[in-house]
């Protein structure tokens, strides 16, 4: 049985490319992210290079949270608590990875200890 990939943030550069590679490998992505338009181009794009791409829009990180095996938050760390509490109460049991570096706005620093 195929997993199911939310991807939180798809729209994004890094969750773009993410959810682009795992559809190409055959999985069920969900996308998921606040740029709806962004994320319609992705599944377009995703569309043309993968014909039988089995790829979804949800409007929603806790419902797409809710329906996936696996979970990738592609979000900037400063937004991960914001997310993870919107679906907190889905994940149980399912595999988050989260992709975030801790930098600051400005890229050329860290908000956390080394």
């Amino acid at each position: 049985m195929k997993k199911t990939i939310a991807i939180i943030g798809a729209a994004g550069n890094m969750g773009s490319g993410i959810s682009f590679n795992l559809a190409k490998a055959g999985y069920r992505i969900l996308l998921a992210g606040k740029d709806q338009s962004k994320l319609s181009n992705l599944l377009t794009k995703i569309k043309e290079s993968v014909p039988n791409a089995d790829v979804e829009i949800l409007d929603c990180s806790k419902e797409a949270s809710w329906e996936a095996d696996i979970i990738i938050p592609a979000i900037p760390f400063q937004s991960q608590v914001e997310v993870a509490d919107k679906i907190k109460d889905v994940v149980t049991g399912k595999i988050v990875i989260s992709i975030s570096n801790p930098l600051n706005e400005t890229y050329d620093g860290l908000v956390t200890d080394p």
